[in-house]
């Protein structure tokens, strides 16, 4: 992150009914910010990361690793 720019994180995905976690880890493994948890999306989606913790203070420049976890909740059903 060099302190001027967002992330921009685009997902195209193949199926409906899919849920998303998004995660900022700084470079010794912390959680920084989560961007999205277990939201429901259907195809094509765009988040951004500003470069803020979960606090919304502004984070220092440096190395962070956006962690993207992708569920396809129509194969976890159970009838």
């Amino acid at each position: 992150y060099q302190g001027s720019t967002n992330a921009k994180i685009s997902l195209k995905l193949t199926s409906l009914d899919n849920s998303v976690s998004i995660n900022v880890h700084d470079k010794h493994g912390v959680l920084v910010r989560q961007i999205v948890n277990n939201k429901v999306l259907n195809f094509d989606s765009e988040f951004e990361w500003d470069g803020k913790s979960n606090s919304g203070s502004p984070l220092h420049v440096g190395y962070y690793v956006i962690h993207v976890k992708i569920l396809n909740n129509s194969q976890r059903k159970t009838s």
